[in-house]
């Protein structure tokens, strides 16, 4: 079965005070994400296509979120294979208003679309590509920089996440 080593990445931490601690001193949970590099590739590749090289910008680096249903792609991370996009057309809301997805502290306009997209590692171990609905963020100056993959994308399915603890003692992979 193939495989991909996933990571996990410090983005800061949580203070917070023990109860019955009167010291004053916040006592520090960690706050870590798992990230994973997505492939996003041509809708008309071949199935047994492989990505050349990582520094693609067809190659964003994403975090996995478990409780988010579907990848979220912010317009700077899509913008570079938009051609891959397979637009869906969604039933206009009966306000006429835009659809709005609430994620990340916020709620954004969005697209929905579909890509194809497997997962990549850094010693080039490949899970072959599935297509994968995903929203698509509009263009705004507040909206999230980083892109999410969810759970539903169905790259993960039948798969099972590991943790390997470095024989130096080190953070977890």
């Amino acid at each position: 079965m193939a495989r991909v080593r996933l990571s996990v990445r410090r983005i800061g931490s949580t203070p917070f005070f023990q109860p019955g601690d009167r010291s004053g001193v916040p006592s520090v949970i960690p706050l870590s994400r798992l990230l994973a590099r997505l492939s996003v590739i041509p809708r008309d590749a071949a199935a047994d296509y492989r990505p050349s090289h990582l520094d693609d910008p067809w190659c964003p680096l994403v975090i996995l979120d478990t409780g988010s249903p579907l990848t979220l792609f912010p317009y700077p991370v899509w913008q570079p294979f938009e051609a891959a996009i397979t637009w869906l057309e969604q039933p206009p809301r009966p306000d006429g208003q835009p659809r709005r997805v609430t994620i990340l502290g916020g709620s954004w306009v969005y697209r929905l679309g579909r890509v194809r997209a497997g997962l990549i590692d850094e010693e080039g171990r490949w899970l072959p590509a599935v297509w994968a609905n995903a929203w698509f963020l509009e263009d705004a100056p507040a909206s999230p920089r980083q892109a999410v993959l969810g759970l539903r994308t169905g790259v993960l399915d039948g798969r099972s996440l590991r943790q390997i603890r470095p024989a130096d003692g080190g953070p977890a992979e």
